[in-house]
């Protein structure tokens, strides 16, 4: 993609920072979030909300940042998704909160029952051993 001169470059290296995820690897996966976000277009709102959301995961997933912190980011990604026509950027956003509220649990079948499509079309709910079932943002595009 990069010999191509691809915008979007960043894409692949989304879903290869979540593959690293899904290994267990969430300090080199936060280096390919870091780096896509650092490629992706300034007028892709809603990509960069998805990796924002995808580097907070992995910084809870290796205590560099508080809980508080991530939760305060959180609502502030889901502020600045408010404004997009896609609801399921926003959704991402909220279901990590929950995940993060170890009492929200019940809170996200009610989520799930109140989103107008599948929540799992654009994103991946990590369920591993060490991980709790936080989704991460994918990029839908085949080719990548």
């Amino acid at each position: 993609m990069h010999q191509l001169k691809s915008n979007e470059e960043y894409q692949s290296i989304i879903n290869i920072g979540v593959s690293y995820v899904c290994e267990n690897n969430p300090k080199l996966a936060l280096e390919y979030f870091e780096f896509a976000q650092m490629i992706i277009p300034s007028s892709l709102t809603f990509d960069i909300i998805k990796v924002k959301c995808n580097i907070l995961i992995c910084k809870y997933l290796l205590n560099k940042q508080t809980i508080v912190y991530i939760r305060e980011e959180l609502l502030n990604l889901c502020s600045e998704a408010e404004e997009l026509p896609d609801p399921w950027i926003k959704l991402l956003c909220i279901y990590n909160l929950y995940i993060l509220r170890h009492d929200g649990i019940s809170d996200l079948n009610s989520l799930q029952d109140s989103y107008p499509g599948d929540i799992n079309l654009y994103g991946l709910i990590i369920k591993h051993q060490n991980i709790e079932n936080f989704m991460l943002g994918i990029s839908p595009h085949w080719r990548y």
